[in-house]
């Protein structure tokens, strides 16, 4: 299952003399990092047959609908028990479904950290890593423990949904996300990508996957196009409906000024290709390029 290692997090694993990622020397802060990834169309290629399971909530649902949740098992239990304390905790009446959306996305990129196991030279699997079970129980999950768990939120928070497999990154490999209805038109979220790794605790969520069309995923991920309703509409993206949208260098450094006044130490931020930021709270930055638009991530000081 894949795992976006974000060149960004590496560096600052190494700001931060995290073990996991390889060894960096420490950066000047006095420098300004701006290279940038450009993200481009994998090749043409059929989405292979997927070959991990997505697991099933049928009795799951059953037991939500009827209220009775006495016939689970001991696994399908806790799943549901510790799904309806995260629902209750993080959704309530008034919010709409893009609100739930956002919510279970950041939900699960602050307190899920990716099962690096299989990730290693020698990969092992870490039971359950591929199930919600995994993710309540251990705090940890691959992409489809990430995507079920993900699904079960919507489930509960009453937001169309489904789960959507195909392949993903330069090397073409398996890899799971959703996508959700709002309003009646649909958007892929991938809660995996959004959480990069290396994690550390405390760390913002980000939302570069978040509410976004097929043109948009279509940059690093393949899938059976088939299968899934067509997700055309742009208008809920997060970066649009969150402020966090710059069209000049002037609301830029606007964006970065407000973070930085609320205590951020990180900031995201999409532009329409700005070349030149200058502020003075920025140690370091990150920009990644999808065709005409830049999203970055920067390290505020």
């Amino acid at each position: 299952m894949i795992k976006r290692f974000f060149a960004a997090a590496m560096l600052m694993a190494a700001l931060l003399n995290l073990s996991s990622c390889a060894e960096k020397p420490r950066k000047d802060y006095s420098e300004i990092v701006t290279e940038s990834t450009t993200v481009s169309a994998p090749p043409e290629e059929t989405s292979p047959e997927p070959k991990t399971p997505v697991y099933d909530f049928t009795e799951i649902i059953k037991a939500h609908e009827s209220g009775d949740a006495s016939r689970l098992n001991e696994k399908d239990s806790v799943i549901y028990s510790s799904a309806l304390e995260v629902a209750n905790s993080i959704f309530n009446d008034e919010m709409s479904g893009e609100e739930k959306v956002v919510a279970a996305h950041d939900w699960l990129v602050y307190n899920i950290t990716y099962d690096s196991a299989g990730l290693l030279p020698i990969p092992t699997v870490t039971p359950d890593a591929e199930n919600p079970y995994g993710v309540f129980t251990r705090g940890m999950g691959t992409c489809m423990g990430y995507t079920t768990t993900f699904q079960l939120l919507m489930i509960l928070g009453g937001v169309e949904s489904q789960v959507v497999q195909g392949v993903a990154g330069e090397d073409s490999e398996e890899h799971a996300w959703n996508m959700v209805k709002l309003d009646g038109n649909w958007y892929h979220v991938d809660t995996t990508w959004d959480d990069f790794v290396p994690d550390y605790e405390g760390r913002m969520p980000f939302h570069i996957y978040t509410l976004v069309t097929d043109s948009f995923m279509e940059a690093e991920h393949v899938w059976d196009k088939s299968k899934t309703p067509e997700a055309d509409d742009d208008s809920k993206m997060y970066y649009k409906t969150h402020g966090l949208f710059a069209e000049t260098c002037e609301e830029n450094t606007a964006i970065l000024e407000k973070a930085h006044e609320a205590g951020q130490t990180m900031a995201e931020i999409m532009t329409k290709d700005l070349s030149t930021i200058t502020y003075e709270h920025v140690a370091e930055y990150w920009p990644n390029e999808f065709g005409d638009c830049v999203i970055t991530i920067y390290w505020l000081i």
